[in-house]
């Protein structure tokens, strides 16, 4: 988004960088990684997420990762 702060910014881009090279040529495991770990989970860890419409994302997010997961764990 484009009112987020420069430095959560630089955070997700290093660290979609580091999982890119982390993870090559194995993307279920970085499915995996990415459906656990979302910016959402840093931002509440931050305290940053105080914001209602952005608690109903977390939470639909969240259902949504349990289901990814689930289907995961079914195709290994």
């Amino acid at each position: 988004a484009e009112d987020e702060p420069a430095l959560i910014r630089w955070a997700y881009n290093t660290s979609v960088w580091g999982l890119d090279l982390l993870y090559e040529g194995k993307p279920i495991q970085r499915f995996w990684v990415l459906e656990v770990v979302s910016v959402l989970h840093f931002y509440e860890s931050m305290g940053w997420w105080q914001n209602t419409d952005l608690s109903k994302v977390h939470f639909a997010e969240a259902y949504a990762e349990q289901h990814h997961l689930l289907i995961m764990e079914a195709l290994v």
